[in-house]
């Protein structure tokens, strides 16, 4: 014998929870992406190396695009 219960409330709760893990997710890996080009950036002996800067400058555009994905994604989120 076998008894299932499925509470439609409960399902779109946790939709709505993964939703929010995501972002809070991409939140913090953009915030690591600028802390650790920064601190590439701004190392002790500067930057003399242009692979170390264009690994900063890269850091600092991948922030930038998953910050757009985070906020578009929060705009998106509050239509539904």
């Amino acid at each position: 014998m076998r008894v299932q219960i499925e509470v439609e409330a409960l399902e779109a709760f946790g939709d709505q929870l993964d939703r929010a893990v995501s972002r809070l997710t991409m939140g913090v890996v953009t915030a690591a992406l600028i802390v650790g080009s920064s601190i590439v950036l701004n190392s002790a002996g500067g930057v003399t190396s242009r692979a170390l800067r264009l690994l900063g400058t890269v850091g600092f555009v991948g922030a930038a695009v998953a910050g757009l994905w985070v906020l578009f994604s929060i705009w998106r989120g509050g239509k539904r």
